[in-house]
């Protein structure tokens, strides 16, 4: 059995005065029209990343998505691999990740969806949630099952799926897809994590915390140093969001600039606090 471990989608909120130029390319980019969701521009790069600027609302910030297919255009170009990316996006430009999805492939493995599902019912297997759902579907001549597990609102949403089947491939060598997608604070504290420790550490850690699995193959795909994950606190409000995000790296240019700027903050700040109290 074989495995490849990757991320499969990317989306990180910037600062608002971040322009698609600052990003990963400084090139290549065409304005394809007006953005969704209140923003003002939407351009595109020529290896399908999505960059959309321009709210009023400079909570919005800059919002870069990158789909599983880019990112494989971006790892072929042989420019950024998945920790550089990080490095660059919520290292260096100070982003917040919003959503991130986890792959695992195996190949040539005797698990499949069903195998999972079987497990879980026989108790062989445990996951983070009690919602569950197994699809037969058909594409093309090929049949092959996907299995759910948790909800597309939650933090965190697994898809178990056969990736010859999804890709029309007949084969005799089985492609099992294991996709765990996270969102929100999770979303956010997997980046920092990534930045920090790697991105491969990360997803096995996310793997094996919602997933355990009495498999010689899955637990041969989460084989390697392991990212413990940080426990989450009470949902970040949109302000504490936008404080954190936009002017925290606002204010550091302007004291970089202006080194004494920051203790005029700190006094306009215990004054504020002051006058509320």
């Amino acid at each position: 059995m074989k495995y490849e471990r990757k991320l499969d989608w990317l989306a990180v909120t910037l600062p608002a005065d971040t322009q698609p130029e600052d990003t990963l390319y400084s090139d290549g980019w065409v304005l394809v029209g007006k953005g969704v969701h209140g923003y003002q521009y939407r351009t595109e790069h020529t290896t399908g990343i999505v960059c959309q600027y321009g709210a009023s609302d400079l909570r919005m910030g800059t919002h870069l998505s990158l789909s599983g297919d880019t990112l494989d255009n971006v790892r072929r170009d042989s420019v950024w691999s998945d920790d550089q990316m990080m490095d660059v996006l919520v290292g260096k430009l100070s982003g917040r990740v919003s959503r991130v999805d986890m792959a695992i492939t195996m190949t040539a493995t005797s698990e499949s969806p069903k195998t999972l599902n079987d497990a879980i019912d026989n108790g062989t297997a445990t996951v983070k949630t009690k919602t569950r759902a197994m699809i037969s579907g058909k594409s093309g001549k090929v049949t092959g099952n996907t299995l759910y597990l948790g909800s597309r609102k939650s933090d965190r949403f697994l898809r178990f799926y056969d990736k010859n089947a999804e890709q029309k491939i007949k084969s005799d060598i089985a492609r099992m897809r294991l996709e765990l997608e996270v969102k929100g604070i999770m979303a956010h504290m997997a980046g920092k994590a990534m930045l920090q420790h790697g991105v491969d550490k990360v997803i096995i850690g996310h793997f094996d915390d919602f997933l355990k699995w009495d498999s010689a193959d899955y637990n041969q795909a989460l084989e390697g140093e392991i990212v413990a994950l940080e426990k989450t606190s009470r949902k970040e409000t949109s302000t504490e969001k936008w404080l954190l995000d936009q002017v925290a790296p606002s204010l550091a240019k302007v004291c970089e600039l202006n080194p004494e700027f920051m203790d005029k903050f700190i006094r306009a700040f215990n004054n504020a606090s002051e006058h509320k109290s």
